[in-house]
């Protein structure tokens, strides 16, 4: 007879969650039965959300809802049904999607595994934004976000967004009604071009390579970095700031045009 794993005693079903240390098989366990999902909980994950590796996310085909993911650990591909993101803007950080709607602009983080939504102040703080408010084509307001720490772990978390493909806005949903603007320097010729999360604070570079960090703690200050100098951006070269194994680094890519 074919044995019930539904069926199995609640504290064994626990027993079993908390020695799963991969984030992707927790979320597998989870999705194996409703008795399952409902222990398949935060308190009951061990392993280090930190310390996962990325699940690497291709991009999306237009009318796709099935976007192909590649996991690393399992050296597989994976097809993630996500009907929110057909048709509109995605973007990640610790996990989570952040969806941009359509003409609207209406923002929501989205976790694709068990698709958990939170709906983000609608992001209508800019002159841009604004200017497009029925546009004929959509313009590409928001180019990175980042999230300071992850809404599976705490209620208390920090969402950042690069806008107008130069400036910087941050919201904390279910304390701000608004998204606020954020003045890394006073120069109004400062272009931001990339930001992550890092150590509970957020790294901005900027289009000439100097990197800031903004600290949200008690009030927004903003801080240069003494790092060493970069060539800035320009049509042949491109500034990320990339988390590798526990360490910051600014990366200078090459952009090789080749002519056909």
């Amino acid at each position: 007879m074919d044995a019930d794993w539904s069926d199995l005693p609640p504290d064994l079903v626990v027993s079993i969650a908390k020695r799963i240390v991969c984030l992707e098989d927790f979320a597998a366990f989870g999705a194996a039965c409703k008795s399952w999902r409902s222990k398949a909980t935060k308190e009951n994950f061990t392993g280090e959300f930190s310390h996962q590796v990325p699940i690497l996310m291709l991009p999306m085909i237009e009318d796709d809802i099935n976007p192909l993911c590649y996991s690393i650990t399992k050296g597989r591909f994976n097809k993630l049904n996500l009907p929110e993101a057909e048709g509109n803007q995605c973007f990640s950080s610790l996990g989570w999607l952040l969806i941009a709607y359509d003409h609207a602009w209406k923002l929501t983080l989205l976790h694709p595994l068990n698709h958990t939504r939170i709906e983000l102040p609608r992001f209508s703080n800019s002159n841009y934004w604004r200017r497009w408010k029925y546009p004929t084509s959509r313009p590409q307001v928001i180019s990175k976000f980042g999230l300071l720490s992850s809404p599976s772990q705490s209620s208390d978390y920090t969402v950042i967004l690069i806008y107008e493909r130069k400036h910087l806005a941050f919201c904390r949903p279910g304390k701000d009604e608004n998204w606020e603007s954020i003045r890394v320097s006073s120069s109004l010729d400062i272009t931001i071009v990339d930001l992550t999360c890092f150590n509970g604070e957020c790294y901005v570079v900027d289009y000439l390579g100097e990197v800031f960090v903004l600290d949200f703690v008690n009030r927004i200050k903003v801080r240069r970095v003494a790092a060493p100098p970069m060539p800035g951006c320009s049509s042949r070269y491109k500034l990320y700031l990339v988390e590798s194994a526990g360490a910051l680094l600014v990366v200078l890519c090459y952009v090789c045009s080749r002519k056909t």
